[in-house]
């Protein structure tokens, strides 16, 4: 990830970390959320990245969910359509939304 600093950071710097904080994830049945905002700035890709999210379903994650953090109204559902295409591409079959805080899954088409 390339953000406004130009610095470059890639997964495998903090990957003991980041899978340790996705095991805790996983073991407390909490959801991963793709935050499509990432896609109208700089950087470029969702956060977090493609590969953090498919080493999640890896790990045995199940819930995923998006969201694209609009701050103004032109943004919302922004990017949501290849946060699903990303989310099936790492091998979900299924996104996560919250009816009175319990997780159901909905089908990805």
């Amino acid at each position: 990830i390339v953000g406004d600093h130009n610095i470059e950071i890639g997964y495998e710097v903090y990957e003991e970390r980041i899978d340790s904080v996705l095991r805790a994830l996983i073991q407390k049945d909490k959801a991963l959320e793709v935050n499509t905002s990432g896609l109208r700035q700089k950087i470029g890709e969702p956060l977090p990245s493609a590969v953090v999210i498919k080493r999640f379903h890896e790990l045995g994650g199940k819930y995923v969910t998006i969201g694209s953090d609009a701050h103004r109204w032109a943004d919302i559902g922004s990017g949501v359509e290849e946060g699903l295409d990303l989310i099936k591409r790492a091998g979900f079959d299924s996104f996560t939304v919250f009816i009175n805080r319990k997780p159901k899954l909905l089908p990805l088409a």
